[in-house]
This record gives structure tokens, sequence and C-alpha cells, in this order.
């Protein structure tokens, strides 16, 4: 937590993985629902924070607020913004670890989105493990499920499950407007997808009032 507000980091060690998307799109479904939400950007890259620009240009500003942190002591950073809030997201890096690291020592939930292929699927325990280490309680989310091949999730989550890893139900599609989501505000049913998830994820988060 931060100020006594829940934290959800969306973190992968693999680029590419949907971290942007996820977290952008999960911190605007939540917004939608009436959440007050704060976006940390700790990439260096600042994917999350060129799309609030990107929507702010467009005339469709995203309803959450991003803040970029990419430094180690992004908790102190986000000290202020957090206060008005009583949800945080953090978009995190996929090779600066020390970063990382950081996002996760102030992580309540982790979560690690994950296509089903042969290729991306085996790149989510690299991750896993360094969750564990942090000891942070983490889901892996199915993301760019190709309508064409419906055993495909069903298979990634058997595989997961059976190496302790537990996967959330919601999943996301494989959508080409969805890929290509980082132009504005996002609407329809790019918000329907991560209302599923966000309903997933906030019974697992702890209680801002439990934490004062």
């Amino acid at each position: 937590m931060i100020r006594g507000v829940p934290v959800v980091v969306v973190a992968s060690v693999k680029g590419g993985a949907g971290k942007t998307t996820t977290s952008v799109l999960l911190a605007e479904a939540a917004a939608d629902r009436g959440h007050t939400v704060v976006l940390g950007d700790v990439d260096p890259q600042g994917s999350a924070a060129e799309w609030a620009a990107l929507a702010a240009a467009g005339g469709t500003a995203l309803r959450s607020t991003v803040v970029e942190v990419p430094a180690r002591d992004l908790a102190r950073r986000l000290m202020g913004p957090a206060a008005k809030a009583d949800l945080v997201v953090l978009d995190t890096p996929n090779r600066d670890l020390h970063l990382l690291s950081a996002a996760l020592s102030v992580g309540d939930l982790v979560v690690v989105p994950s296509a089903p292929t042969t290729m991306d699927l085996p790149r989510a325990w690299p991750t896993l493990d360094l969750v564990v280490e942090a000891k942070r309680p983490a889901v892996v989310l199915l993301v760019k499920i190709d309508a064409r091949y419906p055993n495909a999730a069903i298979d990634a989550r058997a595989a997961l499950a059976e190496g302790g890893a537990h996967t959330l139900t919601a999943t996301v599609p494989y959508w080409q407007s969805l890929a290509q989501a980082k132009a504005g505000r996002p609407r329809g049913r790019h918000l329907r997808v991560f209302a599923a998830v966000l309903d997933e994820l906030l019974p697992m988060l702890p209680d801002p009032e439990e934490s004062q």
C-alpha cells in the first residue's frame, strides 16, 4: 500500500506481454466504476504516459491520473498523488529489475499478463519467481486470446496450475482494435473486458480501512 491505498502492480520481464495495455485498461475500468485511480508509469520508456498524452491531445483524456515515476523511490514520489486516490496501478519495465523490485515492494497484488502460446507462457515463470522473492501474491492474466484456438487458454491455465500459479478466470481476447488502442480513452467492449478482470481483482486487495 501507499498511504493506505491498495497497489496493483502489472509486471512481466517479457517485452510485448501487454503490460501497458493491461495497466491503462485496468485503471480506466476502475475509474469508470467511480474509483479515483493513480496510474504510476514506472517504465523509463513512458508508454502509459505517452498514451495519456495522446488521449488528452485527442480530446478524450484518461479518467485516471497518470504519474511518471521511473525511480527507485517511487513510493515517496507517489505519496502525494495517492493521498487523493483509492487505487494505485503501476505499469512496470521489463528490463530494469531495480525499478521492478521497487514497484513490487509496495504492491499488494501483482498481475502478470501473458499470452497462452508456447513461446510466451514460459516467460511468465521468471516474473512469478521475482514476485515470490518479493513475498507478494500474484495472478496471471491470460491475454491475446485467439478465438480460433479456444483450447489455448484452457491448456495454459492447466500448465500454470501445475506449476502452482493462480490464473484469473477472466481473459483478454486478441482484438486488432485493442492492439492499436493507444490513441484515446478506452471505452465500449475494451472497458467491459477489463471490468471483468477488475471484478476478480478487487476482492483480492486489502481493505484500506483495515490498514488505518
